[in-house]
């Protein structure tokens, strides 16, 4: 690892509390926001003794999502469907390659 690259994953977590802090109030306003919150986690998962590769983002991206699905949640429900129906199409197909 390079120097920069230290730098930049000690700073991270104090970058992180902050952000918390700025964010500590954005909570789930809908049923879409509020499976956003319980279940993106999920994408952002990582082996054990990983966890500190992403340097806490995930629960940054989290907030993200539920406070545009606060706004929006017609829109970020489309957008779950289509990411549903691209993971669909790509899994059918990996599979059937897998198949061969």
């Amino acid at each position: 690892m390079s120097l920069k690259e230290a730098l930049i994953r000690k700073s991270l977590g104090p970058a992180m509390d902050l952000v918390h802090s700025w964010t500590k109030e954005i909570h789930p306003k809908n049923e879409i926001a509020e499976w956003l919150d319980q279940n993106l986690g999920l994408l952002f998962d990582l082996p054990p003794g990983e966890e500190l590769e992403l340097g806490g983002v995930a629960p940054l991206l989290t907030k993200i999502a539920v406070a545009e699905a606060n706004e929006r949640p017609a829109f970020v429900e489309e957008k779950l469907l289509r990411f549903y129906d691209s993971f669909r199409v790509f899994y059918r197909d990996y599979q059937a390659k897998k198949g061969q």
